[in-house]
């Protein structure tokens, strides 16, 4: 009768420790498909990381690339703005000079430059 009793623990034990290890198995089976899907989006994010930094890249290229070209154009406009200013001086200074001639000479020639005599009416 104590074999009998012993035969059954231990039968009630094996039934008990297989269906621990069926649910450690379908958890572990589980976490191996949980970690692969993750291990999927770390490897498509690396990529998209390695994308961006390209691109990155690139645009720092092209912007490098640009301020040598940015710094003609502001040097450009430097002068043209330095030439503009010496023209308006320049107008400033002829009116000056017609008006200290008289005011007839100045009042026969119109804003656009053309004399009364010989421009269009």
């Amino acid at each position: 009768e104590d074999k009998k009793r012993l035969g059954i623990q231990f039968q009630t034990k094996i039934v008990e420790y297989k269906k621990k290890l069926q649910a450690a198995t379908g958890r572990i089976n589980s976490l191996s498909s949980d970690n692969d899907e993750f291990e999927e989006k770390v490897t498509l994010l690396e990529r998209e990381i390695s994308k961006l930094r390209e691109e990155n890249d690139r645009y720092r290229r092209q912007l490098g690339g640009r301020s040598g070209s940015d710094s003609v154009l502001k040097n450009q406009i430097e002068t043209l703005q330095k030439e503009f200013k010496s023209a308006v001086d320049e107008n400033r200074e002829l009116k000056r000079k017609l008006q200290s001639q008289g005011q007839s000479t100045l009042d026969s020639i119109g804003e656009d430059g053309n004399s009364g005599l010989y421009g269009r009416t």
